[in-house]
C-alpha cells in the first residue's frame, strides 16, 4: 500500500508543477473590432466539420461560435496560425467561407474544410481568390493544369502535371518550390513530434504462483527492478490522444524462497520442502494507448504485451527436510509471456511517472524426481511502480 501512497504522491507533485493548456490569439470581427482569445492546446482550431475551436478565456466552456460572415480574421500569437474568410468563386460564390493560409508569399495557398470533412485548395494573388478545381470540367482547369500555367510562364517544368497530387503536403511543397518570390509555409498547431525515445526504470512486487502434479507450493512474494527503453509512435501529433509503443526492457532477477509439501494429493504422506526459484527475464513490448489531456496533467491508461526471454541465472529447486533435493533444475520450457495494463501520469514535458499490473504466465521448467519428467508451471502478477523520462 505504501507504493501505492508514494505514486499518488509524486502525482500530485507533477499536477500541481503543470503549464497552462492555451496559447493567445486576435480575433477581428467584421465590424473590425479586436477581441482577444484563445486556441487550446491540442486541438485543431478548425475541426473536421469545418467549425472553429477557438475560447473567449482559458476555459472550455468559453467557446465562440462563429461562423465565416461574422469575422474576417483570427490570427495566433505566434503568428503560426491565420484564419481568413472570403467569397471564392466555384467553392461558395454566394457567401464567404473561411480559409487557413498554409503557404504566405506572391501566390497563398489557403485550404477550406465543409461540413462534411472535405477539403478544398484556394489560390491568392493581389487579392483575388482562385478555387483549384481537383478535377476537370468543361468550365475549369483541373488544379495541375492551372498551376502549371500559372507558376511556370515558359512552360518549361512539367513537375505540375507528374506526381502533384491534391493534398496538403504536396501543394505545399509546390507553393514553396515554385513562387515567383520568397515563400514561407506556416507552422499550423502546436504539434508533438512524431517519434519520442523514453526511458523508464520500475521496481516491480511480484506474487510468484507455482503448481505440479508431485509438489504443492506456497505463493512467494519477492521484488525486483527494471530498466526499459521505448519509441513511442503518436499517430496524431496535434491532438496527441493515440499512441503505440515498443521497446525491450531488462530485469533484475526474481530471487524467492518459499515452502510446500510433497504429495500433496496424499492424506498421510504430505512432508514439508522448502522451495528455491530464480527467475531471470528480458523481454520486448508491444503496446497502445489512449492520453487524456486535461488542463494541468495528462493521463495515459495503456495496454501491453510483452514476450519474454529466459536470460542464463534461472533455477527451481525443491529441497526435503533433511536437506537433499527432491529436485534441482535449470531447464525452462517455452517462453513466458506478460500482459499489462498501466497509467501513466505526466506534467513536465520530459518526465512521468507509472504504475502497470501485469501478469506473466508459461514461465514454465521441467523438472525431474530422478524417474519421470514432469512441468514446473510459474505465473507472476505483479505490479510496477516507476518513474520515465523522455529522451527527445
Amino acid at each position: 500500500m505504501k507504493y501505492i501512497f508514494t505514486f499518488l504522491f509524486l502525482n500530485a507533485f507533477f499536477i500541481s508543477a503543470a503549464q497552462t493548456n492555451y496559447t493567445k490569439g486576435t480575433l477581428t470581427k467584421t465590424d473590425n473590432s479586436k477581441q482577444e482569445i484563445y486556441f487550446k492546446n491540442r486541438e485543431y482550431v478548425i475541426a473536421n466539420n469545418g467549425s472553429l475551436n477557438i475560447y473567449a478565456d482559458q476555459t472550455k466552456s468559453s467557446a465562440i461560435l462563429l461562423t465565416a460572415t461574422d469575422f474576417t480574421s483570427i490570427v495566433s500569437g505566434d503568428k503560426n496560425v491565420s484564419i481568413i474568410t472570403g467569397i471564392v468563386k466555384g467553392l461558395n460564390d454566394d457567401a464567404p467561407v473561411m480559409l487557413r493560409k498554409l503557404v504566405n508569399g506572391d501566390h497563398a495557398l489557403y485550404v477550406h474544410v465543409d461540413k462534411d470533412g472535405s477539403t478544398s485548395y484556394v489560390n491568392e494573388h493581389m487579392g483575388s481568390f482562385t478555387y483549384l478545381h481537383p478535377k476537370k470540367t468543361a468550365e475549369n482547369k483541373k488544379f495541375n493544369e492551372w498551376l502549371f500555367e500559372t507558376f511556370n510562364p515558359k512552360g518549361n517544368k512539367i513537375e505540375a502535371y507528374f506526381g502533384l497530387k491534391y493534398k496538403q503536403e504536396n501543394l505545399t511543397d509546390y507553393y514553396l518550390t515554385n513562387n515567383a518570390a520568397e515563400s514561407t509555409s506556416l507552422a499550423q498547431e502546436a504539434r508533438v513530434k512524431t517519434l519520442s525515445l523514453i526511458v523508464n526504470g520500475s521496481m516491480g512486487l511480484n506474487t510468484v504462483s507455482t503448481s505440479s502434479p508431485i509438489v504443492g507450493y506456497d505463493n512467494t512474494e519477492v521484488s525486483n527492478f527494471s530498466i526499459n527503453a521505448q519509441l513511442l509512435i503518436n499517430l496524431d501529433p496535434v491532438t496527441n490522444k493515440h499512441s503505440l509503443f515498443a521497446g525491450v526492457t531488462y530485469y533484475t532477477p526474481i530471487d524467492s524462497e518459499g515452502t510446500g509439501v510433497l504429495n500433496p494429493q496424499s492424506t498421510f504422506n504430505r512432508p514439508s520442502i522448502t522451495t528455491a526459484t530464480t527467475i531471470d527475464l528480458a523481454s520486448i513490448t508491444f503496446g497502445y494507448q489512449h492520453n487524456i489531456h486535461f488542463s494541468k496533467v495528462t493521463f495515459s491508461p495503456y495496454i501491453s504485451m510483452e514476450p519474454m526471454f529466459f536470460k542464463s541465472q534461472n533455477r527451481k529447486a525443491v529441497i526435503r527436510q533433511d536437506g537433499s533435493f527432491f529436485y534441482n533444475t535449470v531447464e525452462t520450457n517455452a517462453n513466458p509471456i506478460a500482459f499489462n495494463i498501466g497509467l501513466r501520469a505526466l506534467a513536465f514535458k520530459k518526465a512521468h511517472v507509472f504504475i502497470a499490473y501485469g501478469r506473466v504466465i508459461n514461465a514454465d521448467f521441467i523438472a525431474s524426481d530422478g524417474a519421470d519428467e514432469f512441468e514446473v508451471s510459474n505465473t507472476i502478477n505483479r505490479i510496477n511502480i516507476g518513474v520515465g523520462y523522455t529522451i527527445f
